[in-house]
């Protein structure tokens, strides 16, 4: 027997055989591939988090698809739909911008991390956006600051929500008013940043700024140098 599996070992290899893998998941209905959907792959936040999946993923003798939607629902589908072809086993999504049917229930693996519905019925992987918002609030406001500015993300985005109510919660705290003047808004990137600073700084004396997420900061940090240079 083992001189016949040397025979056929020999004769795949003379024909530079490969398997068909895509007829080979077909019959065990599995691809061991994931797909993880993120919003913007120029956002370096995601880099860890990809990684962290891809260390994972590689245990247990899974590959990761990468998937950027560029905000764009119809993109987010088109990912998903390589699962409902049998394409790849499941998604872990790392964007709330998911067509209608994720919302509504899907019969699809799906989990959700960083981002989240409310009252969603889907496994999801996320911190405590409102704790964690009000503990960076309160340790401005103990180095002393009191004219806190802020720049929020959609707010359509329940961890904008949630960010939002910590930051009001921690100037409530501490008997400060909520300054409506204080508060702009951005879309979680650069360029938002960027502007929404200006903005801020034209309508508000702030002596801190909280921002939603990394890239708006940089935004945010890039218009204050141009503005002192």
């Amino acid at each position: 027997m083992r001189e016949n599996e040397k025979k056929v070992e020999l004769a795949v290899a003379e024909s530079g055989f490969s398997p068909n893998f895509v007829a080979r998941n077909l019959r065990r209905s599995e691809s061991k591939t994931v797909i993880v959907i993120i919003p913007d792959i120029a956002n370096q936040f995601f880099a860890d988090i990809v990684r962290g999946i891809q260390f994972v993923a590689k245990k247990n003798d899974y590959k990761v698809l990468l998937g950027d939607s560029v905000h764009a629902v119809h993109q987010a589908k088109a990912y998903i739909d390589l699962v409902k072809t049998k394409q790849a086993d499941g998604i872990i999504s790392l964007t709330s911008e998911l067509p209608a049917e994720v919302k509504e229930g899907i019969n699809i693996p799906i989990v959700m991390a960083c981002e989240y519905f409310d009252n969603f019925p889907v496994p999801t992987v996320r911190v405590d956006n409102y704790t964690a918002t009000k503990n960076a609030v309160d340790y401005l406001l103990d180095i002393g600051h009191k004219r806190i500015a802020c720049i929020t993300g959609p707010m359509d985005n329940p961890i904008c929500v949630a960010r939002k109510k910590g930051y009001r919660q921690s100037l409530n705290q501490a008997l400060i008013d909520v300054d409506e003047t204080a508060i702009d808004s951005g879309d979680f990137s650069f360029q938002s940043g960027y502007s929404a600073f200006h903005r801020l700084y034209r309508q508000y004396k702030m002596t801190a700024l909280f921002c939603f997420n990394d890239m708006m900061a940089l935004g945010a940090m890039r218009a204050s140098i141009r503005i002192r240079a």
